[in-house]
């Protein structure tokens, strides 16, 4: 991962956790993003601490729980 983030890209990883930013509320993004969308039963609690541990920020793109292809249409 490191090979590909580079200093100042931003990080954000789709979550179901109540903690995450909304959509809604997400800055205009001005520099290269890097986006994780987990599988559709949703990334363990472990896999999104090794992300936010990694710099990335958690991401809510509602409380629906969507199909994988379907999250990535909606956080574009």
């Amino acid at each position: 991962l490191d090979r590909i983030v580079r200093p100042g890209d931003r990080r954000l990883c789709c979550s179901l956790s109540p903690d995450a930013l909304p959509l809604r509320n997400l800055d205009p993004i001005r520099s290269p993003t890097h986006l994780v969308i987990g599988p559709e039963g949703a990334l363990s609690p472990d896999e999104e601490r090794t992300l936010v541990d990694g710099g990335f920020e958690l991401l809510s793109l509602g409380d629906l729980r969507l199909r994988s292809e379907t999250a990535a249409i909606a956080a574009i």
